[in-house]
């Protein structure tokens, strides 16, 4: 999955430490002071393709602050999302980061590596073939093996929504 063409793609490691690459540029790094906005975009992409509500957002990421107005502040955080993510791109950002009735959602669009989603699928090819192509089966199993580079965003704790999302991948590890 390494293999890729750098261009016009994000590069997101989530096994180990998180890092997330557009051209080869490291956007992680750029906004490492942006703890706020990095949580934000770990929560969307741990549940990519779902549309969830602001309230159950803030909830799951900062239940313990009391917002005065919780949806403008998640608003102004996506907003920053959003910015990070177009800081290096051509302007199609948006696209990720979707909003439809009044929900967020993560939406790779195929301009997207994420390494877990290769895992999983390495993984899930394996154990099909592996009854009528044990060999093959065994060279995928190493290569996931290989990706596998600690839990899944190991630098980030406190959260109870990373639990089901850990244990599946290290079982499957």
């Amino acid at each position: 999955y390494l293999s890729a063409v750098d261009r016009d793609v994000y590069k997101i490691n989530t096994l180990g430490n998180f890092h997330v690459t557009y051209n080869g540029n490291d956007i992680t790094g750029a906004l490492n002071k942006s703890l706020k906005v990095w949580e934000l975009f770990k929560y969307l992409l741990t549940f990519r393709n779902e549309l969830i509500l602001p309230e159950k957002i803030i909830e799951a990421l900062w239940p313990e602050a009391d917002y005065v107005d919780p949806k403008r502040t998640l608003r102004a955080l996506v907003f920053r999302l959003r910015k990070a993510l177009r800081q290096e791109e051509n302007g199609d950002s948006e696209s990720l980061i979707v909003s439809s009735r009044g929900c967020y959602k993560f939406v790779p669009n195929g301009c997207c590596i994420i390494d877990v989603v290769f895992f999983d699928k390495l993984f899930r090819n394996a154990c099909r073939i592996s009854g009528e192509n044990p060999d093959k089966a065994i060279d995928m199993f190493k290569q996931a093996i290989l990706m596998y580079k600690g839990e899944y965003l190991s630098e980030t704790y406190g959260f109870n929504w990373l639990i089901p999302p850990r244990n599946y991948y290290r079982n499957m590890f």
